[in-house]
């Protein structure tokens, strides 16, 4: 086995990495892009990677066998000790149906490919993406698939010929980004993030560095210099990407290039940088690095979960970040550093640190989705659900609801889908029939572009809004329904369109014109958590207050402001909702934070026809 000489200043760029990702999961604001730190990390890892497998090659002792037994004692302990303690915290902290998917990404992280299904796991009442404990798994998914492929390509070409070797590498980074470039131009949007075809260039920038000769630089100044450059990169990457970012493909580059550069530059000089990235406090910080990174998500996603927001108070982060701290340090010290030091065969490394620890985490998960139905209580369908064979992003029969003369159309998102027994309910008692269809975060927006939404809306959004325009010709009035604070991008939930307003507006205006008559659903009260959450972690003493956000009124002043004049009617489900004291009247009238269930759209339709002054 070759040994290449200890550079602390490479664990200082690890601690650069984790941080910066850290930072970033713990509250986006603090630094927008944060997240390009895993870049980093793939350039880190495609470096020290290649430039063992080279030295080794160049020796002629490299052998696949040695090189996965240190894969296996490397990242496997870790990861099986995070996911076990992950999945026993799970079957206390999610509901059964949340713990499902759990259990498919667990699943599959036991086999590397925890990135594809994270890529295709979109649904709109599944958990979101931040409260998926293993969702930070997908980055090392690409890395073991690359270490599959990368290792057989180096032996394939000889050292004798590194200039191949090096084109090669150069032509295949070169692929990945452009592959980047092709899925996000085509509304791919995940594919690109998640894929290793689109993140392998990034793996290959420090590859092609690890495989470019050694040469000196004389110019010592100028080599810090190029150094200084790239740390600036890796900042500016920081703070002028966020969320919303086109990402990776070429906007990738900045961070990734700059690695490089500062990698390359700390070999060739004793600069200022160097020096401080060598400091021992934060060489300390980027051995614990792989730790940090595997337990600050889980820790992270847990409390956002129980707390039932993306932004959680100081307090809360602040003991996140204390305790991924202390679990990452003992981590480190029990379980890094102990498996790397064992000196077993590759066979018996492949037994007893991979296949079997992995069957029994297997074990563990599968059993916990038993366990965590038997602790949580059978609810009624009624409860947990706004109604089978409705037409939501797809046309399941009539779409029909209530009984006698087709009168009324009913279109929106889920919250229009969350009326089908609303309508079933006053249509059969009014005499007529109201069609309901809807798609899973879709406007009723004619001119709305679907490439906004998560890849997985897209498809049936696009479809709904052909058949809106088609059905909105044969009905006499139609209502609107919507989450207004998402579709209009109020508070803490944003669609992404800046124009809401004016398309729903302008999509309103057209249909009174034509003599349509209109009437618009303000939101229902969004709560703070879940019932049924707040329910489960009141079980293991966590009091987590049933309370309203603010983010639901606000949405309906705009909207009401919007279309302030205009002919149309209201229908407000917030007074149906509420009792006097301002109080939800009913916690079972919710199936999540911001869904009324099918029990509870039938309480709301027995109030709105007992208290008289119905609009249909």
């Amino acid at each position: 086995m070759a040994t290449l000489k200890y550079r602390p200043e490479i664990d200082g760029l690890r601690a650069l990495a984790v941080l910066s990702v850290i930072l970033f999961h713990a509250n986006a604001s603090w630094l927008p892009g944060g997240f390009v730190g895993v870049d980093i990390f793939f350039v880190l890892s495609g470096f020290l990677i290649t430039s063992i497998i080279n030295a080794e090659i160049g020796q002629g002792t490299f052998s696949f066998s040695e090189f996965y037994r240190r894969r296996i004692k490397r990242i496997l302990p870790p990861l099986y000790v995070v996911m076990a303690v992950t999945a026993i915290a799970g079957i206390f902290i999610l509901l059964p149906e949340d713990y499902r998917h759990f259990r498919r990404s667990a699943e599959r992280v036991l086999i590397f490919i925890s990135n594809e299904y994270f890529r295709s796991a979109g649904d709109y009442f599944g958990p979101k993406s931040n409260e998926m404990p293993l969702l930070h798994t997908w980055s090392l998914a690409v890395e073991e698939q690359f270490y599959f492929i990368w290792p057989a390509i180096l032996i394939f070409i000889t050292s004798r010929f590194y200039k191949i070797r090096l084109h090669i590498a150069f032509s295949i980074m070169i692929i990945s980004f452009v592959v980047a470039e092709i899925f996000l131009s085509s509304g791919r949007d995940s594919l690109g993030y998640y894929s290793l075809l689109s993140r392998g260039g990034e793996l290959l920038i420090g590859a092609t560095l690890a495989i470019l000769p050694g040469k000196d630089w004389e110019n010592k100044s100028k080599a810090a210099a190029i150094g200084f450059l790239g740390i600036l990169l890796m900042l500016g990457s920081f703070f002028l990407l966020g969320e919303h970012s086109r990402f990776p493909g070429v906007s990738s580059i900045p961070a990734t290039l700059g690695a490089a550069l500062t990698i390359w530059s700390f070999a060739q000089s004793q600069s200022v940088a160097k020096t401080f990235f060598s400091r021992k406090e934060i060489v300390h910080i980027g051995q614990l690095s792989y730790s940090l990174y595997l337990w600050h998500w889980p820790v992270l996603a847990f409390m956002r979960y129980a707390y039932g927001s993306s932004e959680l108070p100081i307090s809360w982060i602040i003991g996140a970040l204390l305790f991924t701290y202390v679990a990452s340090y003992f981590s480190y010290r029990l379980i890094e550093n102990t498996s790397r030091k064992t000196r077993m065969s590759f066979q018996k490394s492949l037994w007893l640190m991979a296949i079997l620890p992995a069957l029994g985490i297997f074990i563990l998960i599968k059993s916990g989705q038993v366990f965590t139905k038997m602790i949580e209580p059978e609810y009624d369908r009624s409860l947990t659900s706004y109604g089978s064979g409705i037409c939501h992003s797809q046309i399941v029969g009539s779409c029909l609801r209530g009984e006698g003369r087709e009168k009324i159309l009913v279109v929106g998102d889920s919250h229009a889908a969350q009326l089908n027994t609303f309508f079933d309910v006053l249509g059969k008692r009014l005499g007529w029939s109201a069609k309901v269809i809807s798609a899973g975060s879709c406007p009723p927006f004619f001119d709305f572009d679907v490439s906004l939404l998560e890849e997985y809306a897209r498809k049936p959004c696009a479809d709904f809004l052909q058949n809106f325009a088609i059905e909105a010709q044969k009905y006499e009035v139609i209502v609107f329904a919507g989450r207004w604070d998402f579709q209009l991008s109020i508070g803490k939930n944003k669609s992404g369109d800046p124009n809401a307003f004016q398309k729903l507006t302008a999509t309103i205006d057209q249909l009174i014109e034509k003599g349509k008559k209109v009437v618009v659903v303000e939101q229902i009260p969004l709560l703070a958590v879940n019932p049924f959450r707040q329910e489960k972690l009141k079980r293991i003493g966590i009091e987590v207050p049933l309370e309203l956000s603010g983010d639901s009124d606000l949405a309906n002043q705009r909207l009401r402001g919007a279309l302030l004049g205009k002919k149309l009617d209201w229908l407000d489900l917030k007074k149906l909702v509420l009792d006097s004291s301002g109080s939800v009247s009913f916690k079972q009238l919710y199936m999540d934070n911001n869904h009324m269930n099918e029990f509870g759209a039938k309480v709301l339709a027995e109030k709105y026809l007992n208290q008289g002054n119905v609009v249909f």
